[in-house]
């Protein structure tokens, strides 16, 4: 869990140290992060809100009220990889039957849902643009990028890049650009 964690301090540190060109201390840095990045921070109390112990109780009240503030619904029972980055941190509602590999960012007023069973699953280093609404039990491969405002209803190919209602490939990106 506290690996985890640290992935995601990492991915939103270079974000927001480079956004405001913060310095000091590393203890100060992640208090700063905790403060500037809505979705660290609710990233953060949930995934301490899946470990066992006295300050449980206390890691629900502030989950909570973080997510009636920023109206993020995301279940700590669903499978998140490290490096998660919200952006903006507002108006994303997450499926708990969803699965989200490592390094993904997932803009604001997204919805990962399901009517009917499994949401989707979701690989490594997948950028969802701001307003998207992925339905159903759809595969998305690693890599992939969906345009803003996107509504995808099919499975999506690792590297590729899709946008639309419903989404279509627009490109295909190279496997090689991966650096």
């Amino acid at each position: 869990m506290w690996k985890l964690i640290k992935q995601d301090y990492i991915v939103n540190q270079r974000i927001i140290l480079h956004i405001n060109e913060l310095g000091g201390e590393k203890l100060l840095n992640i208090l700063k992060v905790l403060i500037h990045s809505r979705g660290f921070c609710y990233t953060f109390w949930l995934r301490l809100c899946g470990v066992e112990g006295v300050l449980k109780p206390f890691c629900w009240l502030i989950l909570h009220h973080l997510s009636s503030k920023y109206g993020i619904q995301i279940s700590h029972r669903m499978p998140l990889g490290g490096g998660f980055y919200i952006s903006y941190g507002v108006g994303v509602v997450i499926n708990g039957s969803a699965r989200i590999g490592k390094n993904c960012s997932i803009g604001q007023f997204t919805t990962i849902g399901s009517n009917k069973g499994k949401a989707a699953t979701i690989e490594d280093f997948v950028s969802i643009g701001p307003g998207c609404c992925i339905v159903e039990n759809v595969h998305i491969g690693h890599h992939a990028i969906i345009g803003a405002d996107s509504v995808v209803t099919h499975d999506v190919p690792s590297y590729a890049v899709v946008a639309g209602v419903p989404a279509k490939i627009i490109k295909m990106l190279s496997p090689d650009a991966d650096s």
